[in-house]
């Protein structure tokens, strides 16, 4: 007779602190960087294929979808990837896992990659249960079929074909508008706008490929923070706060859960400048073609930034580029030449 799930056996105390020293003594992984590295990987594999016209990331931009797949008869599809992640089992047999965190609509293609580059799995998010799934190449060896079986591949020969012709089948992609949250649709216009105010500039403009760090992109190679602002914190509309939060590092809690911390920038970040728009409420340019671009140094000797003597600022304000009255950021307008050959080398 099965136990309860109230009554079931509890293991001791000391047993239990023990396993949590033991997850808390895990090394840490750099899961931005291993997801990058999934992500890029599995573009890369697309591409080779003869269907496949371009694939376009969109992680950098938080989308709902990794990638997006563009056919050669002109069709576009939303892919999700995911880095399954390998575990010996009590058994001593190796499973790979796939948490589902997140909810995407039915018809989004899951990807999965194991690190090796040897474990793959294909699947739409509308079949996979709320706990995710574990997959067992065990039965390989055992003779005994995996329930998964249908959905798992061991090479990346055979994950490729099945890849393109479920990718077609997957979520279509219509607009940026639908697979970015509103603020993210405000941020990637204003990157577009930046592009385009660039081009007049004789400056190239990148964006990072990456999420996972304080670089939204580079100028002529120059390394920037890029902000979209609406938030008008004068009466007269000619001053804008701007958020100079960035997610810090995990702290790990008694029961090994994370979270993440919201701190200011630090001086020590990889940026060089932070960019600046000031928009509307519905996210376009109050000032077409003008950003203000401040330079770290500035922003250090404003304490915006942390330093080993100033704690730094959630938030500062900045001067529209029409404001009368003096303010300290209003030099820093259309400073395109601190992007010049001269400056840059």
């Amino acid at each position: 007779m099965k136990c309860s799930r109230s009554k079931r056996r509890k293991r001791p105390i000391e047993v239990e602190e023990a396993a949590k020293r033991a997850r808390a003594a895990r090394p840490t992984r750099d899961t931005i960087s291993i997801g990058d590295a999934t992500e890029d990987y599995v573009k890369q594999l697309l591409e080779q294929h003869s269907d496949v016209k371009s694939v376009e990331k969109w992680s950098q931009f938080a989308a709902y979808c990794d990638l997006v797949v563009e056919f050669i008869d002109g069709a576009k599809t939303q892919v999700q990837v995911k880095t399954l992640s390998k575990r010996v089992q009590e058994s001593g047999c190796t499973a790979y896992y796939f948490p589902n965190n997140k909810q995407y609509v039915d018809k989004m293609l899951i990807a999965m990659v194991d690190i090796e580059r040897t474990k793959f799995g294909l699947e739409y998010a509308g079949n996979l249960t709320k706990s995710g799934l574990v997959l067992n190449w065990n039965s390989e060896t055992s003779g005994r079929p995996s329930k998964y079986s249908h959905i798992m591949y061991s090479d990346s020969t055979s994950f490729l074909a099945a890849l393109v012709e479920k990718s077609k089948q997957s979520e279509p992609f219509t607009n940026a508008e639908d697979i970015l949250s509103e603020s993210s649709f405000k941020e990637y216009n204003m990157y577009r706008r930046l592009q385009a105010a660039c081009v007049e500039h004789n400056i190239e403009c990148k964006r990072n490929e990456t999420n996972g760090n304080t670089v939204d992109g580079t100028l002529n190679g120059v390394p920037i923070q890029m902000k979209f602002t609406s938030f008008c914190d004068s009466p007269f509309g000619t001053k804008f706060s701007v958020s100079s939060k960035k997610a810090g590092g995990v702290t790990a809690e008694s029961d090994c859960n994370a979270r993440q911390l919201r701190v200011p920038y630090h001086a020590g970040d990889p940026f060089e400048y932070i960019v600046i728009e000031i928009g509307t409420e519905t996210g376009d340019s109050r000032h077409p073609g003008r950003f203000c671009i401040l330079p770290k140094s500035e922003l250090i000797a404003q304490d915006i930034l942390t330093t080993a003597n100033t704690r730094g600022h959630n938030c500062f304000s900045i001067a529209a580029p029409d404001h009368v009255k003096e303010h300290w950021s209003k030099p820093y307008w259309d400073r395109w030449d601190f992007f010049s050959s001269s400056m840059t080398e």
